[in-house]
Formats: structure tokens, sequence, C-alpha cells
């Protein structure tokens, strides 16, 4: 199921990468920015709810397992939130949770670490709605 939220443009979207390895959680942040996103940082899953539910968070990207409260347990935390739920992007390294399984739970997308920055870049525009102008062929 993908969501697509009625932003359009990268620099008006608010990104939450949410990891409890820092370096990881760096690189992640990084690549999203410079594809021109407005990224915050947080270290777990409780963590990141209290961030969604004090300031507006358009999408989510999350490590799957983290102590503090992991990724599926915030896409949880979500679905029952007052506040505007935004769509949850999981990360994991972690063969027994099925994309199924994280999608039926309320995840929108599942990445397999390790994986591409491309790909985590390129379904981030499809879930907010961003069309990539198409590369000019060389002749």
């Amino acid at each position: 199921m993908t969501t697509v939220l009625h932003k359009k443009i990268p620099e008006k979207t608010r990104v939450l990468v949410v990891d409890d390895d820092p370096a990881l959680c760096e690189v992640v942040a990084d690549a999203i920015e410079r594809r021109g996103y407005q990224v915050r940082q947080a270290p777990s899953g409780n963590a990141a709810l209290n961030l969604i539910l004090s300031e507006p968070i358009d999408i989510v990207i999350s490590d799957a397992l983290m102590p503090d409260g992991s990724g599926m347990e915030l896409v949880s935390a979500l679905k029952t939130s007052p506040s505007p739920q935004p769509p949850v992007l999981i990360m994991t390294g972690y063969a027994d949770l099925t994309t199924e399984n994280a999608i039926a739970a309320g995840a929108h997308h599942v990445f397999f670490k390790p994986f591409d920055a491309a790909e985590l870049i390129a379904k981030l525009d499809e879930t907010i709605g961003f069309e990539r102008p198409p590369k000019l062929k060389r002749t």
C-alpha cells in the first residue's frame, strides 16, 4: 500500500530519520538532505514519537528494531495517535521481519540493509508524490 502525500517538492517536506546507530542515522540523513528534504533525527522509536507529537513531520524513515521503542512499535503508536500520521518507511537488517508483516502492521515500505541510497530516495520521492524531471538524452 502506497500513500502519496499532497506535498510535491522535497524542500517543503519534513523527514524524520530514526536509528539507534548514530553513524547510519547520519548517513541516511545526509543522503536525504542532499536531495533537498528537511531532515530531523531521533535515536529511538520513543524519541521519534515525542518529536512527531511536538512538531510537524511529513514522513518517517525508521530502523525496525531498536531499544527504547522499535520502528514497528512506532508504526503501532502512530496508528492510535491523535496527531497526523506520517507514512513510515522501515529499514531492517533482520530477515525475520517480512515486508508483508510490516505492511500489514502499517508500514508503507521496507528496505533491507544494506540498501542503496538511490532506492531510498526514489521511494521517498514516490511517497510524497514528487516526480523527478526526465533525464536529458545525450546526442
